[in-house]
């Protein structure tokens, strides 16, 4: 029997690969199997290049690329890869210290130009007031010269 039709994976079976193919989703006889049984003897049959794909699961079987190898390098690459991961965050502390330090300054002197700007329009208008109050008087004593004063304009006044 080539081909046993399955809707699903229930398990392994001797001398079968579950998969799609022609016939539909089942368990296929294998063909490495097959040659096996047909020459008589397994040794006598070169061993098959291990796939790269698993024939029940259709997933990768070969070993991932190590980074590390056993030689007790991977502590002191964790270390390293830590103690720059930590110098960075500092780094990045200080950027933002040093950011918000600046902005505080900044703010400051904004506060101190305000404070300036509003003082001199406070000395102007006061500027403006007296100057307009002096005005006020040198009006009034004219007009009060010109009312009483011009018959003793040449003659001292005395009491």
């Amino acid at each position: 029997m080539d081909f046993i039709e399955a809707t699903h994976f229930s398990g392994p079976r001797p001398g079968y690969v579950f998969k799609k193919d022609k016939q539909g989703l089942g368990y296929y006889q294998d063909a490495l199997e097959a040659k096996k049984t047909s020459q008589g003897a397994a040794d006598a049959i070169p061993e098959a290049a291990p796939s790269s794909n698993n024939k029940v699961t259709g997933e990768s079987t070969q070993k991932p690329k190590i980074k590390f190898t056993n030689d007790g390098s991977f502590l002191e690459k964790f270390k390293e890869k830590q103690r720059l991961k930590q110098e960075q965050e500092a780094k990045e502390a200080e950027e933002k210290r040093r950011h918000e330090k600046l902005k505080r300054k900044m703010e400051k002197r904004e506060r101190e130009m305000e404070k300036k700007s509003r003082q001199n329009s406070d000395l102007e208008q006061k500027t403006d007031e007296a100057t307009s109050a002096w005005q006020a008087y040198l009006d009034e004593v004219k007009e009060y010269e010109s009312q009483t004063c011009k018959e003793y304009s040449g003659v001292a006044i005395v009491k």
